[in-house]
């Protein structure tokens, strides 16, 4: 099985988009309480910038896009005084076709990005993972990723 890692073009649209509200829907079985599927969660404008910044990533199969991942890239902007100025890739989103995982499809993606983010200088890729999501906490740390903060909610 020969996947190809390339990044998203103007013409994967219509596929990014339905891999996208498929990752909405699972994110929401799992916290129904935070969020819900609407009809469409990528504009084409949202899209277009993320295609010209390079910031989504697909996995082809057959020409057939079977994973994604979406990220961007951020500026830690802290005190200068008291803080390291750091420049990370921020993931916002990483699924791939039921029916393909566990074959390191998202792994070869993770490590597309390493790789892309070793060529720009950044220095760190992060990423929030409801603590519910065991599987991907499970998958980041199997890729090297450790826990660097908790982040903390009341409900009311």
């Amino acid at each position: 099985m020969a996947i190809n890692i390339r990044y998203a073009n103007d013409e994967d649209f219509q596929a990014v988009s339905k891999l996208i509200r498929k990752l909405f829907i699972r994110h929401a079985k799992i916290r129904p309480d935070l969020y819900k599927v609407p009809d469409f969660v990528l504009g084409k404008d949202e899209f277009k910038e993320s295609v010209n910044h390079k910031f989504i990533l697909v996995a082809e199969l057959e020409n057939k896009i079977i994973a994604i991942i979406r990220f961007y890239k951020k500026l830690n902007k802290h005190n200068k005084d008291s803080h390291f100025r750091r420049t990370v890739f921020y993931v916002h989103g990483l699924y791939v076709e039921e029916k393909y995982r566990n074959q390191k499809i998202a792994t070869q993606l993770i490590n597309k990005l390493k790789e892309i983010a070793k060529k720009e200088e950044i220095t760190a890729i992060e990423l929030q993972v409801e603590i519910e999501n065991t599987d991907a906490i499970n998958f980041y740390k199997k890729n090297n990723f450790k826990e660097s903060r908790i982040r903390m909610e009341f409900i009311i």
